[in-house]
């Protein structure tokens, strides 16, 4: 995994200057922020769980055929991701 490299100050600026002229993707609120940071983190390691969960179902349904395991697997990994996605939505409450 390479490593993270932070904007300067003039290309943060820049990136935020073509954030605000998009009206599908507005630079998020000080409210945004504030409301996203109330989940703990046990939640936000739960959605990570969840995205990871729902590329591995997606990897796998593209390469199902009549394997019953590879099914079989599929509703397990559907099932756990349920549980993950409910269980990060009760913990932001």
């Amino acid at each position: 995994m390479g490593r993270i490299v932070m904007p300067t100050l003039e290309e943060d600026a820049a990136i935020t200057a073509a954030a605000e002229t998009d009206p599908d993707n507005p630079p998020l609120t000080d409210e945004d922020l504030a409301r996203m940071r109330r989940g703990s983190p046990a939640a936000w390691a739960n959605l990570r769980a969840a995205a990871l969960l729902r590329d591995a179902i997606a990897d796998l349904e593209r390469g199902v055929g009549d394997d019953q395991r590879t099914e079989a697997g599929i509703v397990k990994l559907r099932a756990a991701l349920a549980e993950l996605e409910y269980d990060a939505a009760h913990a932001a409450e």
